[in-house]
This record gives C-alpha cells, structure tokens and sequence, in this order.
C-alpha cells in the first residue's frame, strides 16, 4: 500500500526580518518551533501566507 501525505507547513509568524508578519518579540527557537507553525495543503498555505490582512497572527494561531 503506497500513500503520500500532501501539504505545506507554513509559518505564523515570520521566521527572518523582512518576512510577513515578521515578531522581533519571538526568540529565534519561538520563531523556528513548531508552535508557530501550521499544516495546510498547498493552495491555502499560499493563500495564507500571501494575505496578511486577512490572516493576522492572531487568526493563524487560532486555526493552527
């Protein structure tokens, strides 16, 4: 039986200055854990991580 697991991990918060939703507040471990992370497949995790108004940190972090 063969199967693959299809999708994109997708940051909350930025990881690197300059990214979306970028939080100098995280600590480098914060910014690269997986509690700042959520799993999407590929077409919302773009979605998401390219509409910064709509998904704000805070509605991220509730869907994760």
């Amino acid at each position: 039986m063969a199967y693959a697991i299809v999708g994109d991990a997708a940051h909350i918060c930025a990881a690197a200055p300059g990214g979306r939703r970028y939080d100098e507040t995280m600590s480098r471990e914060g910014r690269s854990g997986i509690g700042n992370a959520i799993w999407l497949c590929p077409t919302h995790a773009r979605m998401i991580d390219r509409d910064e108004v709509t998904y704000r940190t805070k509605l991220r972090r509730r869907l994760s």
